[in-house]
């Protein structure tokens, strides 16, 4: 597909595009994604001067044009390809993008023709087996069983936890199998390591749509989630100002639950 010269014509393809690449699960997608993108943004803001103010570590105003700041924000995404992000976050930020531009060039998504799809369709044995294939490790059978035990859950599990309700389900399930599988997992950005300190550890989900953070008790161990998108936007704009780009984050604060009596 190639681009023309209307704007929001433009941007509804790429989006298009994307969607594509989200049903297909396909690392290669994101590429031609990619190259488009680069030729929207230098067609259609390489000549715009306006500028957005920004304040830096030092507290110097600075003024950069959009160009240069959407450029950037495909550059960094282009490096994280290039590292092998996974494609989940690939493609999280190639929508992130993509909302920036529609946002400055006032093309409204809220048409349900225009609609971006949900980014939870993609499927993380896909992303995994791109990691694999990317570290040359094996795809079995049981990996993806694992996978699929996981990503039922919809809460923070411990190992000896996790073994025992698989074990149940399959006794080929190995303990040096799951272990091996979860490392993998973290490493591909599929999973999140907790951590209390008395030294248990749970895992999670991981995806740069669910981000929260946590709230961890360092008498009972207790884990609650603090889900509020306003966290986000303010590590955003704190970042910004201190001339940083924010792609994920992970937030564990240790503390005592005040009310005792609660403490598990």
């Amino acid at each position: 597909m190639r681009l023309g010269t209307d704007i929001k014509e433009d941007l509804v393809n790429l989006i298009s595009i994307l969607d594509t690449a989200i049903e297909s699960n396909k690392r290669r997608s994101i590429g031609p994604i990619l190259i488009l993108l680069e030729h929207y943004i230098s067609q259609h803001h390489e000549k715009d001067k306006s500028v957005k103010l920004k304040i830096d570590e030092t507290g110097h105003r600075l003024e950069e044009t959009n160009y240069s700041i959407f450029s950037k924000k495909l550059t960094d995404i282009k490096n994280g390809f290039n590292q092998n992000m996974p494609t989940a976050h690939l493609i999280f930020s190639i929508r992130d993008l993509i909302e920036s531009l529609a946002q400055h060039t006032n093309v409204d998504f809220d048409d349900t023709s225009t609609t971006p799809s949900n980014i939870d369709s993609i499927d993380p044995k896909e992303v995994f087996k791109n990691y694999l294939k990317n570290k040359e490790g094996r795809i079995t059978k049981t990996k993806f069983f694992i996978i699929d035990e996981i990503f039922k859950l919809d809460n923070h599990f411990e190992v000896d936890n996790f073994i025992n309700t698989v074990s149940k389900k399959s006794e080929k399930i190995s303990r040096a199998t799951v272990y091996r599988t979860i490392k993998q997992l973290l490493e591909a950005g599929l999973l999140q390591k907790i951590t209390t300190k008395s030294g248990k550890v749970y895992y999670e989900k991981s995806s740069p749509q669910n981000e929260h953070a946590h709230l961890i008790c360092n008498d009972c161990g207790k884990l609650l989630e603090i889900k509020d998108t306003k966290v986000r936007d303010l590590l955003v704009k704190y970042c910004e100002k201190m001339n940083f780009k924010l792609e994920y984050q992970s937030i564990h604060i240790y503390g005592e639950c005040l009310n005792k009596n609660d403490c598990n």
